[in-house]
Formats: C-alpha cells, structure tokens, sequence
C-alpha cells in the first residue's frame, strides 16, 4: 500500500471517528435533553398538584371562617333578641309610668316629674349598654363594617350606624324597637331615614346593601 492509499485511509479512519463522536455528542444531547423535559414535566406537575392543595386549604379555611363569621351572628342576634324580651318588660314600665304621669288623678307636680324621669331612664337603660355591647362584638367579627360605612356616607350619626348593624344582622323593626325600648314606628321612621342618608332607590334592599357592603 503506497503512501497516498494509507494517508486516504487515516483521513477516513479520522472522519469516522469524528462521525462516531458527533452521533454520540449528540445521543448525549438528547438524552440530555429528555431528562431535562421529563424533570420539568414533573416539576410542573408537582407544581400543579401544590397549587391544587393550596386552593383547596385556602377554600376549606374560607369556609371555615364564614362559618365562624355566620355562627357569632348568630349568636349576636340571638343575644340581641334574649335582651330584646327584657327590654319589652322595660317600656311596659315605662309607658306605665307616662301613663301614671299623665292621668288627672296625680296632681302632685313632683310625683309626675319622677315618673317621667323614671320612664326616661327605663327607656334608656337597656339602650346605651346595647350599643356598646354589639359595637365591641360586632366590631371583632365585622372589624371593617361600621368603618366603611363612615367613609362611604359621613353623615350616618352613631344611631344610624346602630340600626345598620342591627338590620345586617337580621333583626326585625319589633324586634329592633323591643331591643331599644323604642316605639316601631319611630324605628320605622329610622328606617326610611336611613335609606335616604344611604341615597337607596326605593326597590334596592337595605339588608342586601349592608351584606354586600360588609364583604368590601
């Protein structure tokens, strides 16, 4: 074999071996390759799956909460209505004692000044620890209510925003004017007061207004 024959051979002997090192390079690349798709289908996966349970724990908590919400309003109301049958027994005092202060037969002006006195201070008794009772509790289970509706409509008086925690609850106007030892119809006058300050069209609900406005 001459020369020229085994420099022909080298260079294709050098060929294949650069030919087998490309295929495998490039076997190398593929698989490569697939692992590094296969690690990031299973990542992706793995991904979903937490994403998955994160929602679902964050649903589950959700429902949780509400239902704690739901359940303290529940309890508020019921205490509210429990006061409510106390509160009843007060005015009935009360309108006894204006009745006792008005009749012809108490000509005695000092008598009549304590009777209405004592009917101001029945009427009154139950309401003010009310108020404060519900505007600590509610104000824990509803913590951003009464404060939304003083940024949305400043012109609510403490009242006002009395009745709307009243009526978010559920209560209805006899039950809210058993509570506050107040006539129903006054409360009812409250009622549409309120829906004026609150600028509700005549068919909007009140109840659905504050529910809707307690989720903001």
């Amino acid at each position: 074999m001459d020369e020229k024959a085994r420099r022909i051979i080298a260079k294709l002997i050098v060929a294949l071996i650069i030919a087998v090192l490309i295929i495998l390079l490039l076997a190398i690349l593929v698989v490569m390759v697939r692992r590094r798709a296969r690690a990031e289908r299973l990542h992706n996966a793995a991904m979903a799956e937490k994403n998955r349970q994160i929602l679902r724990m964050e649903r589950e908590l959700h429902e949780a909460l509400r239902e704690q919400v739901d359940k303290r309003d529940r309890e508020l109301a019921a205490y509210a209505i429990e006061r409510a049958s106390d509160s009843q027994t007060r005015l009935t005092l009360a309108r006894e004692a204006e009745k006792a202060a008005d009749t012809s037969a108490t000509s005695d002006a000092d008598l009549r000044l304590k009777l209405t006195e004592l009917s101001r201070r029945l009427r009154q008794s139950d309401a003010d620890a009310i108020s404060h009772d519900f505007r600590v509790y509610f104000d824990r289970v509803h913590p951003r209510f009464v404060s939304t509706l003083q940024e949305l409509h400043p012109n609510l008086t403490n009242n006002d925003l009395r009745l709307c925690v009243f009526l978010y609850l559920g209560m209805s106007t006899k039950e809210i004017a058993a509570l506050l030892t107040r006539e129903v119809r006054s409360v009812e006058t409250a009622r549409l007061r309120l829906r004026r300050k609150l600028a509700l069209d005549s068919g909007a609900s009140l109840a659905n207004y504050l529910h809707a406005l307690a989720k903001k």
